[in-house]
Parts: C-alpha cells; sequence; structure tokens
C-alpha cells in the first residue's frame, strides 16, 4: 500500500478492520435486507465517489494555480468546528446526488477486494492533497456543499470524521445487528 497521510491512514484502518476477511455476501447485504439501505460495499462506494470529488476539485483548483478567495460565514464556521476539529458527524443526512452509490452496485467484491479499491482512491486524493498544499499553505483550497472553504487540513479531518461515520455503519452491517 503507498504511503498516505497519517489522517488518511486512520480512516483506511477505520474501515479496512472491519472489511478484512469478509465475502462478498457480507458485504453486499442490506441492513434489515431492505435494499433502501446502503451495503456495505454502497458505503464503500459512496466514500470513493466523495474522495474523487475531492480529487476532481483539487486538479481543477491546480489548474487555476490560486487558492480560494471565498472565507466561510460564521455558520460555516461553526460546522467546521464541529466536524473537522472535533469529529462531529451529523446523522440522518442524505448524501448529495453526485455521491451516492448506484442502484446496481456491478460485480459484487469480498472485503478484501474493497480493501484494495478503496485505498487507491484514498492515495489518490492524498496525492492531489499534497500536491496542492505547498501553494496554498493554510488558506481554503476547494469549498464543501455544508462545511464551505476548507483548507487542506481541514479537508483530511472532513474526510476522517465521514469515514469514522460510516466505517460504523459498515461494522453493524457486516455483524448483522
Amino acid at each position: 500500500m503507498t504511503a498516505v497521510h497519517p489522517l488518511l491512514n486512520q480512516t483506511r484502518d477505520l474501515l479496512a478492520k472491519t472489511l478484512a476477511g469478509c465475502s462478498a455476501e457480507q458485504v453486499a447485504r442490506h441492513p434489515a435486507g431492505d435494499p433502501a439501505c446502503w451495503s456495505a460495499q454502497q458505503v464503500v462506494e459512496h466514500l470513493c465517489a466523495t474522495w474523487r470529488a475531492t480529487v476532481g476539485g483539487m486538479e481543477d483548483r491546480l489548474q487555476k494555480g490560486r487558492p480560494l478567495r471565498t472565507r466561510p460565514t460564521f455558520a460555516q464556521r461553526c460546522s467546521q468546528l464541529a466536524v473537522c476539529e472535533f469529529g462531529f458527524f451529523p446523522r440522518k443526512r442524505e448524501a448529495p446526488a453526485a455521491v451516492r452509490p448506484k442502484d446496481a452496485p456491478g460485480v459484487p467484491l469480498n472485503g478484501d477486494e474493497l480493501i484494495v479499491r478503496f485505498s487507491a482512491t484514498l492515495a489518490a486524493m492524498d496525492d492531489a492533497l499534497n500536491r496542492i498544499e505547498p501553494q496554498a499553505k493554510d488558506a481554503p483550497v476547494l469549498t464543501h456543499f455544508l462545511l464551505g472553504p476548507l483548507n487542506v487540513r481541514q479537508w483530511r479531518r472532513f474526510h476522517r470524521a465521514h469515514a469514522r461515520h460510516h466505517a460504523a455503519q459498515v461494522e453493524r452491517i457486516i455483524r448483522g445487528a
């Protein structure tokens, strides 16, 4: 596995410890047999979609060659503090359509295959964050749809809080709870 920033390594480990050794059937199972509830594979697909969206935003920002000029509102600063500093992640919020898993998940993967897949996506995001960090320093680099403009450090912490939120879901799905 490619070395990534320690926060993103923690993010990877949160998911990997639950998924390691799981069968394709375990990760494809929907909670309570309800197809409206995401399977573990769909949760991982959602996380990968958010990481890819961050990469896309960072690539766009790198092409522009400058950090954002916008500043967060007071409400956004409060949300940033809760999520990026304290790790609080709100529940029962619907994911934006662009990062929702597809209805038909495609080829079922086992837990180890999912780990390989999401590790590569996480490493790609880490690379994009590392490339933009020197020029941005502490300035905001990309705007989150709810949290507002975030700097590189905040993006890493957001993704860790987001993954922690979903890692608990994945664990419950795998346990069948």
